[in-house]
């Protein structure tokens, strides 16, 4: 409507434009071209979705697919985006300048227009929102791809082809970015490091800090191009600009993501050295920085939908606040600007610190609290000052020796947050004991704003842990300041920070700080005869496999790939083939075939573990399977029944819960296929039960004023269902051993994905029949074998590094436990460890200090964290005496059978009641238990 041009006119090139547009694809050169070269030869992307990838790597996986993609094929979304381009979605104008751009400079042959995949790409990623918020390729065709829809919706075309066509000249040619501006230039970085330090400064982004140098001090990429000055801000990666709130992690994300070579674009902004300085000042004396200098004003991208470590950043829950990215940097200052590292208000690392001790309990201090008190620090740790002044709410008994409803008190204090914990300091006037919490132990963080009767604003800060503590701080704000608000909140971002951090972060920092400490000779080594070691191969040579060689092999995993979530040697029977194992294994949930986790090479019986079949709603068999099943029967001296060996599957959920599962295509073995075997349902609750089991513990378990009646506190604690799981567990153990001893049968044990319940009952069952597992050492190796090995997933059950509630979390590990201490107490004399070792499990199974409980499977544990992160066995060894139980007397005249006497299955007070000040007897030091992460 706006051209001058006569409508005829106007039709006829706009036809001739779709006309060429079209005969290009038709010719394929939009689909072909040159190719990612790190991505692997069997999923090389064509060439308009390799420039996608290179814009925006996070749009470019999902749309290439992987888990949660689009699966997005170039052949079904470059049409609809060029069926858009030639369907006058735009003002005709816009249609005649969009193709004029392409065609321009082009000489016609057999392949596309040099522009084409790069307005393809831009058109991607102008349309980014929608494309990340769909859940699958007919959703995205429906929302932005099919005719009808204006191709520019996104921030890079908001105004128009002209945005459109800039960011596909930069796509292009990430030159083109900064073409004909003096005060930018582009750099092209090769493999290896940039060699440059980066920080972040508000209002301006990620500025260079200073230059990195080699190992043998040579000059790297960065300053030898000599391009690049100190405190130039980055302002776009190959051609696509970042914006203001991307951090060090999120730019490194991005740059493995794309490969190399890479583009990057820097700007040297008026002002930006002395923002930087100031910044640097305000940290250190609390003074206001002037305003940033202005930054280039282009729409921003929107930052990438998670930071490196592949979790979401966490929403603040108040709405006056704005969510924070991940931080990378342990020399910025708490506001966000860059520090030197001679700031005398940084905080120093753990290590340097004066040790206390020898061991991993050896730790330094730094002073920052405002009476002296001196913080302690782990190796590794860093507090980053100042503390905020807080009053934390409480309850406390009027006198020592009375009895009566506890009373709320406030205790005035410091509260600091480290790469590692939360830390609160009372008072040194006030009788209260210092209160630590990891970071990752943190399993919610809530805030509110209140007006009290004086006009003030009251902030509070609730800390929910993961072993059912539930902290609640406040911090009174004089209306007209805002000070005490922005201190809030920097030290709210900071504690979001490091909690839903990357998992792995601080563990491979303890692991580095110890080790220099341990070579300086502040740490001594553990006596010789407590060292503790573990190896899987070894541990079936221990239970006798030499002797067994005719009828059990270990197969290597290297050699032979069956199951990525089990350990690298599998015992499996010697008569089943490789072919036969590998088709047990594709018939098995995630892969996870029969295999035998312990043996007694007297009797032949063995404990076996697996996953369960997918035999789905047509019943489907798979024969292998059944020959491996009735090999592991034959492993017993046991004589024939009726022709058979007689063989227990013991299966730990409900008849109902299988059923259920056939309709997904799984379920359980049908046992006229399986001849000799019987099948027994144990009817444990899953993961689900027990979250909510484990959640009602906690709240019976708050200290509380209110006066509860016998009858109700039983009903509560009958109705939280969590001593039925501890009995159900225990039966379910009971019944295994029966079968192995008495009967002399072996045993396959599976649930749902042989990852939860499964490791429960096998270890249960192997504690209370060899007693070499009821020692120190072989507690280690029985949580290294059938937790570690076989792929118990630690991270998901956990919930590392998460801030939404996960369907996935779930205490399996702590009802083990707690099944473990049932029987310790029924039989205190015949385990070598007492029950602090098991809390001090428990308290660093959610630290994240130690690379023990880390990761969902053996096999990512072996290659990326065994090298780089310290076990907790190691502290166990320094520690070695104080887990000891004085009055163990090693027993081995049979198996231990805990009583499943409903009477005798009591609750863990020690556990579930560590926190709970209105236990009674008050003993002094009991608002004060022992932990073990400090």
């Amino acid at each position: 409507g706006s051209s001058s041009k006569p409508m005829d006119s106007l039709c006829a090139e706009v036809t001739t434009r779709s006309v060429l547009g079209a005969w290009c694809l038709e010719r394929g050169g939009l689909y072909s071209g040159r190719l990612n070269p790190r991505q692997p030869t069997t999923h090389r992307p064509p060439h308009a979705t390799h420039q996608t990838h290179k814009a925006d790597p996070n749009l470019g996986e999902k749309m290439l697919g992987g888990e949660g993609g689009l699966q997005l094929t170039a052949s079904e979304w470059c049409p609809a985006w060029l069926r858009n381009l030639c369907a006058l979605q735009l003002p005709v104008n816009d249609v005649l300048t969009l193709w004029d751009s392409l065609f321009e400079a082009w000489p016609i042959d057999d392949v596309a227009p040099p522009l084409l995949t790069a307005v393809v790409a831009a058109g991607a990623v102008g349309s980014r929102d929608k494309l990340m918020s769909c859940s699958n390729a007919a959703e995205a065709m429906a929302a932005v791809l099919s005719p009808g829809v204006p191709l520019v919706s996104g921030p890079y075309t908001e105004d128009g082809v002209e945005n459109l066509l800039q960011l596909a000249r930069c796509i292009l040619d990430p030159n083109h970015y900064t073409s004909g501006q003096e005060a930018m230039s582009t750099v092209t970085f090769q493999e290896g490091p940039l060699g440059i330090v980066l920080g972040q400064v508000a209002g301006l982004g990620l500025c260079v800090r200073k230059f990195q140098s080699g190992s043998e001090g040579q000059v790297m990429q960065a300053e030898a191009t000599g391009q690049i000055q100190v405190h130039d801000v980055v302002v776009a990666i190959n051609g696509v600009q970042v914006s203001e709130n991307f951090t060090p992690a999120m730019l490194a994300g991005v740059l493995k993501k794309v490969g190399r070579p890479v583009c990057v674009a820097f700007s040297r902004v008026p002002g930006a050295s002395a923002a930087a300085e100031a910044a640097v000042a305000t940290a250190a004396g609390g003074r206001s920085a002037p305003p940033p200098p202005p930054r280039r004003n282009l729409s921003p991208p929107p930052p990438p939908t998670r930071p490196t470590d592949g979790a979401e950043a966490p929403p603040f829950p108040s709405s006056d606040m704005t969510a924070y990215g991940a931080r990378d940097d342990y020399n910025r200052s708490p506001s966000g600007s860059t520090a030197s590292l001679t700031d005398p208000m940084m905080p120093r690392d753990g290590s340097t610190g004066s040790a206390a001790g020898s061991g991993l309990s050896s730790r330094g201090s730094i002073t920052h609290a405002g009476d002296g008190f001196g913080l302690p620090l782990v190796p590794g740790e860093r507090y980053e000052p100042p503390g905020i002044e807080v009053d934390m709410a409480t309850w406390q008994r009027s006198r020592s020796c009375d009895g009566g409803p506890l009373q709320r008190a406030w205790i005035k204090g410091q509260l600091f947050v480290s790469n590692y914990r939360v830390f609160f300091h009372a008072q040194h006037k006030q009788p209260w004991p210092d209160w630590a919490m990891p970071v990752h132990s943190l399993l919610r963080v809530e805030t509110d704003n209140q007006k009290n009767t004086k006009s003030q604003t009251v902030r509070s800060l609730t800390l929910q842990c993961k072993d059912g503590q539930v902290r609640r701080f406040s911090m009174v704000q004089t209306d007209g300041s805002s000070q005490a608000g922005d201190i809030f909140h920097s030290f709210l971002r900071k504690v979001y920070q490091w909690a839903y951090c990357n998992e792995e972060e601080f563990a491979r920092r303890h692991c580095e700080a110890w080790t220099t400490v341990l070579t300086t000779g502040s740490m001594l080594e553990p006596p010789p005869q407590h060292q503790i070691r573990f190896d899987l191969q070894g541990e079936f040579e221990r239970m006798g496999l030499a002797t067994y060689q005719a009828d059990l092999r270990l197969v290597r995993q290297t050699d032979l790939l069956l199951c990525q979530t089990y350990p690298i040697e599998l015992l499996i029977p010697a008569c089943i083939t490789d072919n036969e194992l590998q088709a047990s294994a594709k018939y098995r949930s995630k892969e996870r075939l029969p295999v035998v986790t312990w043996f007694d090479p007297s009797t032949g019986c063995s404990i076996a573990r697996c996953s369960q079949p997918m035999v789905g709603m047509n019943s489907k068999r798979c024969v292998e399977d059944e020959r491996l099943v009735l090999a592991l029967a034959a492993l017993t001296n046991r004589p024939l029944r009726n022709g058979t060996h007689r063989y227990c599957i013991m299966d730990a959920r409900s008849k109902v819960a299988t059923q259920g599962n056939r309709l997904m295509g799984k379920g359980v073995e049908q046992t006229k296929y399986y001849p000799g075997t019987e099948l027994t349902y144990l009817n444990i609750g899953n993961i689900h039960a027990a979250r909510e089991s484990c959640e009602s513990m906690n709240v019976l378990y708050q200290p509380s004023n209110l006066q509860e009646s016998v009858a109700s506190f039983a009903g509560k604690l009958d109705a939280t269902g969590w001593l039925g799981h501890v009995l159900y567990i225990l039966k379910g153990s009971n019944m295994i051993v029966e079968e192995l001893v008495r009967e002399r049968v072996g045993v396959l044990v599976h649930c749902s994905d042989g990852w939860d319940r499964t490791p429960q009952l096998c270890t249960l069952a192997q504690l209370c029949v060899d007693p070499y597992y009821r020692t120190i050492q072989g507690l280690q190796v029985l949580i290294e074998k059938d937790w570690m090995a076989y792929g118990h997933k630690f991270s998901d059950r956990c919930a590392h590094s998460t801030s939404q509630p996960s369907e996935e979390r779930s205490p399996i590990f702590l009802l083990w436990l707690d099944c473990v201490w049932q029987i310790m107490r029924q039989f205190p004399t015949v385990f070598e460890f007492n029950e602090d070792l098991l809390l001090a499990l428990l308290d660093n199974l959610y630290s994240c200090r130690f690379g023990t409980f880390l990761s969902n499977c053996f096999l990512d544990r072996e290659k990326h964290l065994n090298a780089s992160t310290l076990s907790i066995w190691r502290w166990v060894e320094q520690n070695y005496a104080r887990f000891l139980n004085p009055d163990y007397a090693e027993y081995s005249e049979g198996p231990v059978i805990p009583s499943v006497n409903p009477k005798n299955i009591k609750v863990w007070e020690g556990y579930f009641a560590r926190f709970d000040l209105s236990q009674l007897p008050f003993a002094p030091g009991s608002n004060n238990p022992t932990v073990y992460y400090d």
